[in-house]
């Protein structure tokens, strides 16, 4: 080979070495795996109520359950009341979820505010309580003490009918929470 030769050959030569080794270092890597998430899962599980009534009208009722739509969502329903008639419950709830949870909000929808006016405290306002998972879903009715207190917490709730409440109509409304995962 010709010295001339030579120095036309190391470019090509060396453009091969690259492609080569270009060749080794980029084969494929196939990756798999399956990703978990989170459930949080409140359910309603018990309820105490007491209504406070004016003397000699011992006529209005309330009912409290769970929603057969939405298990998340509580139904309280007031009939025959009255102006000034007032209900006030005590809503457990439990975590039916795989991780630990805090309440992050209570949301009470109430479509007829100026008739009844309902609040709604969470015992550990300021979401401190962490709820852990009860390994079991208990059903509604279930006594507040045979459930963990570390997977349950409570929800007040204070009804009021004010001036603007019609004698025997049915008032309804909803009380849900909403949960986030414990850090």
């Amino acid at each position: 080979m010709s010295r001339a030769a030579v120095p036309l050959l190391l470019p090509v030569m060396a453009l091969s070495a690259l492609g080569l080794a270009q060749g080794l270092w980029s084969e494929a890597v196939e990756i798999r795996g399956t990703v978990s998430t989170a459930n949080l899962d409140p359910v309603w599980f018990f309820r105490s109520c007491d209504d406070e009534e004016a003397e000699g009208k011992d006529v209005g009722s309330w009912q409290v359950g769970v929603d057969p739509n939405n298990r998340e969502r509580l139904l309280v329903t007031i009939t025959n009341g009255y102006p000034s008639y007032q209900l006030y419950c005590e809503a457990h709830l439990a975590n039916d979820g795989t991780v630990p949870v805090k309440v992050k909000r209570v949301t009470v929808t109430n479509a007829n505010p100026q008739a009844l006016t309902v609040t709604a405290v969470h015992e550990e306002d300021g979401g401190a309580k962490e709820l852990e998972p009860c390994g079991f879903t208990p059903p509604w009715g279930t006594r507040p003490s045979e459930v963990p207190a570390r997977c349950r917490t409570e929800i007040k709730l204070t009804v009021h009918l004010e001036a603007g409440a019609q004698e025997s109509a049915a008032y309804t409304f909803t009380v849900e929470v909403e949960l986030e995962q414990a850090t």
